[in-house]
C-alpha cells in the first residue's frame, strides 16, 4: 500500500502510532462552573491507519484509542492523490456517422488526448485530426476530407466524452476542408467532486438520492493532490442529538455513489469534534 503522508505537513498537529488523537481543548460556556463542559478535539484519518488490514483505502474503518460523546463534527483538511481515470466506461466511446470508436481508459492530458482521438477517427475512415489550443483551453477539429463528419453526441452513444471535448452534448457537423473549434474549455477533471461518507455520522449533503457527511470540491488535475481546507468553505454537522463515537467506517464515494477507486494509495482527513466526557 502507498502513502503519501510525507507531501502534506499538517498545520498546529502531531501524531503519534498510538493514537488518532490530534488535540483537544474545554470550552466554558458562560461565567458559570460547568461540570461537564464542551471539549473540542482534532482528530486525524489516514487510510493507511485502517482497522482491518488489505481493506479498499477508499473503504475502511476507523477506531479510535476511545469513544467520544459527539455534539458536532467539522472537516478541517483532505488530501487525496487525483488518481481516476478521466476517460472510463462512462465517456470512452466517440459516435461519429462512419461508426464508432473506443477510446482506451485512463488519464488523459492536452497532449495524450488529441494523439488518441487522431487514432480513433483514422480506425473509422475519417480525415479528421484534433489539436489542443493552449491559448484558449480549447479542442480545434480539422476536417480534410471531401465529405461532412458528422459527431453524433446528441443522438449517438450516450457513454461519450463530449463534456471533457469542450462540447454541449449536441451533434457536432465537421464539414469538409474546415476547422471547428469546441464550444467551450475542455474539462480533464474526471468529475466535480468527490464525498466522504461516514454512516455513524449525520448526513450533511445530500445529492440527488444519495445522503453525504463532507463534500470535496476537486480542483486538481489527474497525478496532482486533490486538497480541502476549511478556510474558505465550512462544513459543520450539529448532531441530533448525542452521537458515540468510536468505531467508524470512511468511506469515499463519487456523487453516484460508487467508491472512488484509489487503487490503493493512501488519503488523509482532519476533522474536528466537539464532545463531551
Amino acid at each position: 500500500m502507498n502513502t503519501f503522508m510525507e507531501h502534506k505537513k499538517m498545520s498546529n498537529t502531531s501524531t503519534s502510532k498510538s493514537s488518532l488523537e490530534v488535540r483537544s481543548k474545554s470550552l466554558q460556556f458562560g461565567s458559570g462552573y460547568n461540570a461537564n463542559p464542551v471539549r473540542e478535539k482534532l482528530l486525524y484519518i489516514s487510510s493507511n491507519q485502517m482497522l482491518i488490514p488489505q481493506s479498499p483505502t477508499e473503504s475502511f474503518s476507523i477506531q479510535l484509542p476511545r469513544s467520544y460523546q459527539l455534539e458536532a463534527v467539522e472537516l478541517c483538511h483532505v488530501a487525496i492523490p487525483n488518481v481516476f481515470f478521466n476517460i472510463d466506461s462512462s465517456n470512452q466511446v466517440v459516435p461519429t456517422n462512419l461508426g464508432n470508436f473506443t477510446l482506451p481508459i485512463g488519464i488523459y492530458t492536452s497532449n495524450s488526448l488529441p494523439a488518441a482521438l487522431n487514432t480513433g477517427f483514422s480506425s473509422v475512415g475519417a480525415n479528421v485530426t484534433v489539436a489542443y489550443n493552449t491559448l484558449t483551453y480549447r479542442f480545434m477539429f480539422t476536417n480534410s476530407g471531401t465529405a461532412a463528419v458528422t459527431l453524433q453526441f446528441g443522438t449517438g452513444a450516450q457513454n461519450n466524452p463530449h463534456t471533457m471535448l469542450g462540447f454541449y452534448g449536441d451533434d457536432v457537423i465537421l464539414g469538409n476542408s474546415g476547422t471547428i473549434s469546441a464550444q467551450i474549455p475542455a474539462n480533464f477533471l474526471p468529475f466535480q467532486s468527490l464525498f466522504i461518507d461516514i454512516p455513524q455520522l449525520t448526513a450533511g449533503i445530500g445529492v440527488g438520492n444519495n445522503s453525504y457527511t463532507f463534500i470535496v470540491p476537486v480542483t486538481a488535475n489527474s497525478g496532482d493532490y486533490i486538497m480541502y481546507n476549511n478556510n474558505k468553505l465550512k462544513q459543520k454537522i450539529c448532531l441530533n442529538g448525542i452521537i458515540d463515537l468510536f468505531r467508524f467506517d470512511v468511506n469515499l464515494r463519487q456523487s453516484n455513489g460508487s467508491l472512488a477507486a484509489l487503487y490503493g494509495d493512501d488519503w488523509e482527513a482532519v476533522i474536528r469534534i466537539w464532545y463531551r466526557e
